[in-house]
């Protein structure tokens, strides 16, 4: 199974950051903040050794 894509809202962003970085989430891009809100994109590679797609 392959997943796409997936949003999640979250409180407090840095907390949020730390928690997926553990489980080996890397951070690969943001948009800045507007009255709606901020994206942050992470990225899990699915096997060792698959790099980010930057």
């Amino acid at each position: 199974m392959r997943t796409l894509h997936v949003g999640l809202r979250v409180q407090d962003l840095d907390h949020s950051l730390e928690f997926y970085s553990h489980l080996g989430y890397d951070v690969v891009g943001a948009v800045p903040a507007t009255e709606l809100g901020s994206l942050t994109m992470l990225f899990l590679a699915a096997s060792t050794g698959q790099s980010s797609p930057r």
